[in-house]
């Protein structure tokens, strides 16, 4: 399963990077950009905060995973009448930092590249606003570094799955803002996997869950075209 859940990435990574000129047809939004993003994510981790609680006398990290990256997407493929609206976006985690006493201290982090494609724009007739509906895919990792004493090892949870995304844009001038949700069902081994024996296990994570962010950019320069001028 996660050989073939990668594959299907990789496929439709390749298909987001072929951007190609803007055009209103195929209900596309006709806009490309570049754009910063900041947000957050709200992976299934009350497992492994109860287990922080258990043995250590209080929960440990927020159950929101605060994240910052870039995103790039815009009308895609072959000809007009296929075109449709891709994006591809890298978030990093905000790193948490928990310490237990001076000898022992934990750090969460972790990244995720994801893709959407085959995305309809249902304000397709405005040029100031876009709603993108696009399914797609995203991987990443989790990882958790240890300190203990002078001994120092990390686990790592990484993860794999499809989503669905819905993002609202308002394009003024050559800037746009956008707000966007996305919907990830993680379908890898939730098991945190230990760089060293000597770390005890912890229990499952998963990357499944709503993820938020906003975002503001420059749009890149285009030329329009139409169905009629299409070859």
């Amino acid at each position: 399963m996660k050989r073939i859940a990668f594959l299907l990435l990789i496929l439709s990574l390749k298909c987001s990077v072929t951007y190609a000129q803007s055009f209103r047809a195929g209900f596309t939004s006709g806009h490309a950009s570049s754009n910063l993003a900041a947000g957050w994510m709200q992976p299934r981790i009350d497992d492994l905060r109860g287990h922080f609680e258990t043995n250590y006398g209080r929960k440990f990290f927020d159950e929101r995973l605060y994240c910052g990256g870039f995103l790039f997407r815009g009308p895609a493929v072959s000809n007009v009448e296929g075109a449709y609206d891709a994006m591809v976006q890298v978030l990093l985690v905000v790193p948490q930092a928990e310490s237990v006493h001076d000898s022992l201290r934990f750090r969460l982090g972790g990244w995720q590249l994801g893709t959407a494609f085959f995305g309809k724009d249902a304000l397709w007739f405005s040029e100031i606003f876009d709603l993108i509906i696009a399914p797609g895919w995203s991987f990443g990792n989790f990882h958790l570094r240890r300190w203990d004493d002078d001994r120092r090892s990390r686990y790592t949870n990484p993860f794999v799955g499809p989503k669905l995304s819905a993002e609202f844009r308002v394009n003024i001038k050559r800037f746009t803002l956008a707000a966007r949700g996305e919907y990830l069902y993680d379908l890898t081994d939730p098991i945190w996997r230990r760089k060293t024996d000597f770390m005890p296990v912890l229990p499952w994570t998963y990357n499944r869950g709503l993820q938020l962010t906003a975002s503001i950019g420059w749009t890149l320069k285009e030329e329009k075209q139409d169905a009629s001028s299409a070859e």
